[in-house]
């Protein structure tokens, strides 16, 4: 996928949220207020499904997007939940994965901040 956009249903109008990029995953959050997306930036180890990502997350009301995380290495997987919401939708959690990696979940706030390890193997 390369761009990332809203459609309301009842007027057909499109508002792009990005352009051009490979946004490989997304979610909008509990609240509704904002969505996050994966955007890939290269391939971690040719030959494997490792991918290079960064976190991002859009605010819909304003559209203003920040990247929470960088450089995060996922493995490619269809119709996977890469990244999830807490409840309240105030972080996301993530599963670094792949192959030479250690195996680990992190959760990073939305507000912003280093990510933290909450499990390994």
């Amino acid at each position: 996928m390369r761009d990332l956009a809203l459609v309301d249903v009842q007027t057909g109008v499109v508002r792009r949220l990005t352009r051009g990029l490979h946004v490989y995953s997304q979610a909008l959050s509990p609240s509704r207020r904002v969505v996050m997306w994966v955007a890939v930036t290269g391939i971690a180890r040719p030959g494997t499904n490792q991918l290079r990502t960064d976190l991002m997350v859009t605010e819909l009301a304003t559209g203003t997007t920040r990247r929470l995380v960088s450089d995060v290495p996922l493995l490619y997987a269809p119709h996977a939940a890469l990244v999830s919401w807490s409840p309240n939708s105030d972080a996301l959690a993530y599963r670094v994965e792949g192959p030479e990696i250690k195996d680990e979940v992190y959760v990073v706030s939305v507000a912003g901040g280093p990510p933290r390890r909450i499990a390994d193997d």
